[in-house]
């Protein structure tokens, strides 16, 4: 029993390997920026199979097909994305740098907005994949989860930067694991939340 067990984990390790390398190979594909959300997508689409309809398979042609068909659409979601970062992150280093008392006093409220901002962006993704929904409702629909959830939302947050800091003293965790396991982890968390407000719906 052990045995089979041990070797189901380590199926399941090669698994997730080879998504990443499948996912970094689609990214790099698709010139770096433009590869990386069609490929972040067609991952997703994945683990989606996997986490809800019980598919254990993927290939290269599933995942091909898979960043075809989203390209356009994950880039315009993945471009908003980038837009809201860029915008914060500037005005953050402005106020940051400045020693106007005005702008000083921003300092709190526009890092509560990052954080609210980041807490957002972890479903706008997952929900695009489950609903397919327009690129307003996703954004709408990401926004209503983190305020709804935000403990979970927290714990999310919390392992994406452990994530980050083991592929940063590990490079071969990066190589490997490092994207499919973060995905994994934000499409297993908005499942389980998903479930629960569907539950909660039918009582």
């Amino acid at each position: 029993m052990k045995i089979n067990q041990l070797a189901q984990y380590l199926e399941w390790i090669m698994k997730f390997a080879y998504l990443n390398i499948l996912w970094l190979g689609f990214t790099l594909l698709g010139v770096g920026l433009f590869g990386f959300f069609p490929a972040t997508m067609a991952s997703f689409i994945l683990l989606k199979r996997f986490v809800v309809e019980g598919e254990t398979e993927w290939t290269a042609q599933d995942f091909f097909s898979c960043y075809k068909k989203i390209f356009f659409r994950s880039n315009k979601l993945g471009c908003i994305c980038w837009l809201i970062i860029v915008i914060l992150g500037i005005n953050f280093h402005i106020v940051l740098t400045s020693e106007e008392p005005l702008f000083i006093g921003l300092r709190i409220p526009i890092l509560l907005a990052i954080i609210g901002t980041l807490s957002m962006l972890v479903y706008v993704f997952p929900i695009s994949v489950y609903w397919g929904r327009s690129t307003y409702q996703t954004f709408f629909s990401a926004g209503c989860f983190a305020l709804a959830f935000p403990v979970q939302t927290a714990k999310v947050l919390a392992f994406l930067i452990l994530i980050a800091c083991i592929g940063f003293l590990f490079p071969m965790f990066l190589l490997f694991f490092s994207g499919s396991v973060s995905m994994y982890l934000v499409l297993k968390n908005y499942v389980l939340l998903q479930k629960k407000i569907d539950k909660q719906s039918m009582e």
